[in-house]
């Protein structure tokens, strides 16, 4: 069985969750991972103030009651 590693990064509203994503993303080194971003509510505008990525971008939104 092949595991894959997985990063987890959680934390309030503001506490620089997008900056370390801007930070990470333009180096090699992440070349070829997958980010995950959990939008909250109906309206998602986090995936638009991360760093611009080649590939292929997937929105998808997870609506809470």
């Amino acid at each position: 069985m092949n595991r894959i590693p997985v990063t987890i990064v959680t934390g309030a509203l503001g506490s620089g969750k997008t900056s370390l994503l801007n930070q990470l993303l333009p180096k090699p080194e992440i070349a070829g991972c997958a980010v995950i971003i959990n939008e909250y509510g109906q309206i998602g505008v986090d995936h638009e103030r991360v760093v611009k990525i080649d590939g292929p971008l997937r929105i998808l939104h997870a609506v809470y009651h």
